[in-house]
């Protein structure tokens, strides 16, 4: 089926079936194995040390995959890795431990998860190589308390339920559950580089602005807030319903009894690269290319889509005039692109 046509406007299919092509352009684009891959045929032959893969998030599986062929390819020695996922990964390296982790409130898996890096860390030795495959609900599958923290993991995830339910954007909860978990606000990074290895971290960005530091609460980069900024964000949020462990927590830190969050002046940076592979931005131009192979005038909406669905929809649709320019003659078809 199609659209009726129109003198000089190409046909085109009934709009369920547009859309789709359009959607399915999108997510080809930020596929995250061919986007790893990508990446790797970019950079130099690597040397040839040991190498560890730590892979979180929801494409943990197919980004893992891409690292142990990449090895494979080059022969490279894995040494071992985690991949934390939603569900158990397929066939993977023998010396690959999989975690099945809880998102978007961490439970016992996401405890569980948190060890294993634990235990994978204390197996590293110096000069090694640790790769760190990010991607999208990586904040909650490794979420556990910060070591020596007296943070219950139960006080954990009451914060996130009640951050959930505030409708906070993601940049202001992430800034804040980093704060609180083992390996968020560069804890991962500095752990690994206390144990002699040179990091580098490839992620799959699910925020605005690709913002490093949010991505997964930035286990591997130097983090850039203080105690004193979370507690006020967490006194606009509802500081009287943060549990008490954190409260305790966080003011430990602002007296200087328990340690800041790893900063940019830590030198274990400097053995720790970050590479973003896939964005919303890829994925928005791949689907207005392909609107545009098919005929159509594309119009892009440059503000960032976020917030609650319900909301964010309203605020598209109201949008939708305003996209399109209005020398166009009447009956043009236009697709108009937001993410």
């Amino acid at each position: 089926m199609t659209l009726p046509s129109q003198p000089g406007i190409p046909d085109h299919p009934v709009p369920e079936r547009l859309l789709a092509q359009l959607f399915r352009a999108a997510v080809d684009a930020v596929e995250p194995k061919a986007a790893l891959t990508r990446a790797f045929a970019k950079e130099p032959p690597l040397p040839a040390k040991r190498v560890w893969i730590i892979a979180s998030g929801k494409a943990s599986a197919a980004m893992a995959q891409a690292a142990e062929e990449m090895l494979a390819a080059q022969s490279r020695t894995l040494a071992g890795g985690v991949i934390v996922g939603l569900e158990r990964a397929g066939r993977s390296h023998p010396s690959i431990r999989t975690c099945v982790a809880e998102h978007p409130l961490p439970g016992p898996g996401s405890l569980a998860a948190a060890l294993a890096l634990e235990d994978l860390i204390a197996h590293v030795r110096p000069d090694d190589e640790a790769w760190v495959l990010l991607s999208g609900g990586s904040t909650s599958l490794l979420a556990a308390p910060v070591e020596g923290s007296g943070i219950a993991q139960e006080d954990l995830g009451a914060l996130f339920a009640y951050l959930l339910e505030s409708g906070l954007e993601i940049g202001i909860m992430n800034a804040i559950r980093k704060r609180v978990t083992r390996w968020g606000a560069g804890r991962l990074a500095t752990a690994l580089g206390r144990a002699g290895a040179n990091t580098r971290c490839y992620v799959v960005s699910d925020v605005i602005n690709d913002e490093l530091r949010a991505i997964g609460s930035g286990p591997c980069v130097a983090d850039a807030t203080t105690a004193d900024d979370v507690q006020t964000l967490l006194t606009q949020a509802g500081w009287e319903k943060t549990p008490d462990s954190i409260r305790r927590y966080l003011n430990a830190v602002t007296e200087g009894t328990a340690p800041e969050t790893p900063k940019g002046t830590n030198a274990v940076f400097g053995r720790v690269t970050s590479r973003i592979i896939a964005t919303n931005a890829d994925a928005t131009h791949a689907a207005a290319a392909r609107a545009r192979e098919l005929g159509l005038r594309v119009a892009r909406i440059r503000e960032p889509l976020q917030g609650e669905a319900a909301l964010a929809g309203a605020r598209f649709v109201d949008g939708l005039d305003p996209a399109i320019p209005q020398d166009e003659p009447s009956g043009t078809p236009h697709c108009v692109v937001q993410g």
